[in-house]
C-alpha cells in the first residue's frame, strides 16, 4: 500500500500495534526489528481483548509520509 502512494517503510512516522496476548511482544518485536531495520518510528503497543478477525494475534496500522520525488 505504501508503494502505491509513492512511499515506503523508511517514511513511516508511527506504528500502532495491537496484540491479542502481550506475551507475544518479544516475538512481535523480533519481527518488527527484522522488517524495519535501523529505522525506528514512534510505536505504541496495546494489549487487545479481541481483534477483528478470528485467528488474528496481531494487528498493525501505521502513519507514513509520501517520499520526496
Amino acid at each position: 500500500m505504501l508503494k502505491s502512494v509513492g512511499s515506503d517503510l523508511a517514511h513511516v512516522l508511527h506504528i500502532q500495534v495491537f496484540l491479542l496476548e502481550m506475551h507475544d511482544f518479544d516475538r512481535m518485536n523480533e519481527a518488527y526489528i527484522h522488517v524495519m531495520g535501523d529505522h525506528r518510528p514512534a510505536r505504541t503497543v496495546v494489549g487487545a481483548r479481541e481483534l477483528p478477525k478470528p485467528g488474528f494475534r496481531v494487528l498493525m496500522n501505521l502513519t507514513a509520509v509520501v517520499a520526496d520525488t
